[in-house]
């Protein structure tokens, strides 16, 4: 183990001894301006989701602020479907559909997210209320 180090150190000195100041500089450079990419990026391309648009039988029944704790009443095909609002989230709690997969597929928040009962024909959606022209963003 002691000679892997010790030759993965000596390989590591023998590069920066044949590195100019030039080289450092531009890789100093480089190391530094993504850093401050990775902390800002977000800032401006990180479209936090602030609304849910909530959809029945493929007609969109609203658009509701996720800062506001409520309990909507959404009527589908099979019966009618509890989406609650509460702490910036929201979630399905109860659906008529016989699986309920729907309810267990969790919340969304901040990084946006799309609820589905397919049974019943509800879609529950996070929205921004920003559009800057990005279909989606990876995290």
């Amino acid at each position: 183990m002691r000679e892997i180090f010790s030759k993965t150190w000596n390989g590591a000195k023998s590069i920066i001894n044949l590195m100019t100041l030039g080289d450092l500089v531009i890789v100093g450079s480089m190391v530094l301006f993504s850093l401050a990419l990775m902390y800002w990026a977000p800032h401006f391309i990180g479209n936090k989701t602030t609304l849910i648009e909530v959809v029945s039988r493929e007609r969109p029944l609203g658009r509701f602020s996720l800062n506001t704790d409520r309990m909507l009443e959404v009527d589908g095909v099979l019966g009618t479907t509890q989406v609650q609002i509460k702490d910036g989230r929201a979630q399905i709690v109860n659906s008529p559909c016989s699986n309920k997969y729907c309810v267990n597929m969790g919340q969304i928040g901040d990084s946006g997210g799309v609820l589905v009962c397919v049974p019943n024909e509800i879609i529950v959606k996070g929205l921004s209320r920003v559009d800057n022209g990005l279909d989606a963003i990876s995290r």
